[in-house]
């Protein structure tokens, strides 16, 4: 499947908004309402008010939308409205817009506390092919719109959900539309955010599921333009640094909530464990080798259905004759079980019979059970739109729950019917395949937060604005190869600048077996990060690649183990302050241009820096920020910030990490600072 169909955000006879006919300023609803004019003379409504950081505005008709990606309406501020010959302003505290159709004057141009303007759209489309007719900023047939903005030279834009090909997006053009992107090829991608924040000083939403390209800077340098597939261009555009920013956002989309104490432990998994005798030996193997491990997960094999594509949430008990048991096995070596799950049933089950008699699955136009658009298997989607089909759904999750299950790994969910479908709340079936997974993932969170309502998780890839309340989910099926390594990174720091606050993903990649020294880089990267999962299509326990493999992966364990009281009070703090845990340089640092395209390391929590090993050679450079720092593992090794450093790889149990000089004392104190010996 094609990673969006271009025709799904091309209008077709576009038009451009050409003129202000009339406008009306509401005090009691504090909104700027305009009838524009396009240049066919068609009235086209525009709605624009001010909010606490910025503004609301929409041209179109007001869309049918229950995404739920807000968590509350927005209060709009009161505002003074002037009327020039060329323009209305709209006026509050600290922002002024201009609404003015003249050109070469921009259709909305925003000032800042008196200061020059921090964003503005692009007056005439600034260069686009088909300029005469995409003026800058109007609406088309089939349901479409969009709005072009001027970008500043040496501007830097982040943002968008997970991205695997560029950190910064400067000069990418992004298609919002959730994809199985088995392998990070390229644009595909698991989770979307229509939420893109710039080095300029401002971020701008879209509360929209439809479908939509952004084309950031790609098409000509200093023009942002994004086409959203609806009939209307509704957005929050937010003002202050990447900080201010992403935490605004959060005000509108939700604040992540915190992940249980005991997931930041090693999680063990592979595809798959076979039978139940195979997990308990796992298990005392680790045991054995002295390797902390806090969860073992279970990939499809413990389903009737094991195709890995469908889920009929039934234990094969050939396999697993006794699961409580098991789970009290485990539990008694301090170890929990997650357990694979997805929303596709297939055709032959009883729980797809049911869901369809009860009109829980999607729908084609004409009725019937639509069919998943990537995979060839006769199965149906649960339709998470539908209130009634989520319960039915955490009616599935409760017999395991009672069993001892701690979290699902809720798989899939991107590979949502889009052509034809019906969803129940009535969205677009295009909208309807980027927000099923949400409702998904959100409906997997509460099921367990039914059980465990202090420490409620997911371990779920795919997702929408809003996916950060239900923590947390990892990167996807990657390649086992260094490359492959680069792009999880990039994966997780692009993700924790979309909302997100705590990502993963498979240590040693997916698809294949790693060589030794690539699972073992990957394993100090994955130690030293949110949360730590290996997981592949073969053995991924580190007995599998040898005596010394077990003795470097155990030494790394134990700094894991080490690190837990700063892991925990940085999760906390990163919660309370809206921080990811995992910070990009350019977030701790937005006015240094040295750190705008720097994928290669990064901060966890607020004192370490970590510059992963991601290539084979024997040196690699690395940036540290202004300051003192010292080496983590090394001590008595200080180095100057502002500057790149050229250092020689580290040992295959150490990584290369650093700490402030004023870090604080829950770092500064644990004996990886004094050296292990």
């Amino acid at each position: 499947m094609p990673t969006l169909p271009s025709h799904y955000v091309t209008p077709q006879w576009p038009r451009s908004l050409a003129k202000i006919a009339e406008w009306n300023w509401s005090e009691p609803e504090r909104r700027l309402s305009i009838t524009l004019l396009d240049d066919m003379g068609y009235e086209v409504p525009m709605v624009i008010a001010l909010v606490r950081g910025g503004i609301y505005f929409r041209f179109g008709p007001a869309p049918h939308r229950p995404y739920s990606l807000l968590i509350d309406e927005p209060v709009f501020l009161s505002a003074e409205i002037t009327h020039q010959e060329s323009a209305i302003l709209l006026t509050g505290a600290e922002t002024t817009v201009a609404i003015g159709m003249d050109a070469p004057r921009p259709f909305l141009t925003v000032m800042q506390s008196g200061s020059d303007r921090v964003w503005s759209t692009a007056p005439l489309g600034a260069g686009c092919v088909d300029e005469a007719l995409y003026r800058g900023q109007g609406t088309g047939t089939p349901g479409m719109a969009w709005l072009d903005a001027e970008l500043l030279p040496g501007e830097a834009l982040y943002g968008l959900g997970e991205r695997f090909n560029s950190f910064n997006l400067r000069g990418q053009k992004v298609s919002l539309w959730a994809e199985d992107a088995f392998g990070l090829p390229g644009q595909e991608t698991y989770i979307n955010t229509p939420w893109l924040m710039s080095t300029a000083g401002w971020g701008i939403f879209l509360p929209t599921a439809a479908a939509s390209v952004w084309d950031i800077g790609h098409q000509h340098g200093s023009t942002l333009r994004i086409t959203v597939a609806e009939s209307a261009f509704e957005a929050y555009l937010l003002f202050g640094d990447l900080p201010a920013l992403l935490r605004r956002y959060l005000t509108l989309t939700g604040k992540p909530a915190l992940p249980p104490d005991w997931s930041y432990g090693l999680w063990m998994s592979r595809w798959g464990y076979a039978s139940q005798d195979e997990v308990l030996a796992v298990a005392d193997q680790l045991i054995v080798d002295q390797i902390p491990v806090s969860v073992l997960h279970l990939d499809p094999l413990w389903l009737t259905e094991k195709n890995g594509h469908t889920c009929t949430y039934e234990w094969d008990r050939d396999r697993f004759p006794d699961p409580e048991k098991m789970i009290r096995d485990l539990k008694a070596r301090n170890i929990r079980l997650s357990l694979w799950i997805n929303p596709f049933l297939p055709r032959d089950s009883a729980i797809y019979r049911q869901a369809k008699a009860q009109g829980y699955l999607v729908l084609n136009q004409d009725g019937d059970v639509a069919r998943l658009p990537r995979f060839d298997d006769d199965s149906g989607v649960i339709d998470f739109t539908n209130a009634d089909a989520r319960e039915w759904f955490k009616s599935l999750l409760r017999p395991l729950l009672d069993l001892g299950v701690a979290v699902f790994k809720s798989d899939f969910g991107e590979t949502a019917p889009f052509e034809q479908a019906r969803y129940a709340n009535g969205i677009a079936g295009k909208a309807g395949h980027n927000l099923n997974a949400l409702y998904y993932q959100r409906s997997v969170y509460e099921a367990t937060a039914e059980y465990y309502p202090l420490s409620p998780m997911v371990w779920g890839r795919s997702g929408y604005a809003g996916i950060q309340r239900y923590p947390l989910q990892w990167g996807g099926d990657t390649g086992v190869t260094w490359e492959y390594m680069q792009k999880a990174l990039r994966g997780g720091l692009t993700y924790s600048l979309s909302g997100a606050a705590f990502t993963a993903f498979d240590v040693g990649g997916f698809a294949g077996t790693p060589t030794e020294e690539v699972y073992l880089r990957w394993a100090a990267m994955g130690f030293f990060f949110s949360h730590i999962r290996a997981h592949g299509t073969s053995p991924r326990e580190p007995e599998a690649f040898g005596p010394n493999a077990v003795h470097i992966f155990r030494s790394l364990a134990r700094d894991r183990q080490t690190l837990m009281p700063y892991l925990w009070e940085s999760a906390e703090q990163s919660v309370a302050e809206g921080l990811p845990l995992v910070r990009p340089l350019v977030l701790m640092h937005p006015d240094n241009p040295a750190v705008q395209a720097i994928d290669f390391e990064y901060y966890l929590g607020p004192d370490i820096l970590v510059a992963p090993t991601v290539s084979p050679r024997a040196w690699q450079t690395l940036y540290l920020p202004q300051g003192t720092w010292r080496s983590l593992y090394h001590p008595d090794q200080v180095f100057q910030g502002d500057t790149w450093h050229r250092v020689k790889v580290p040992p295959l149990d150490e990584i290369w990490c650093f700490i402030r000089h004023d870090a604080k004392p829950t770092i500064a104190s644990c004996p990886i600072v004094l050296g292990r010996g």
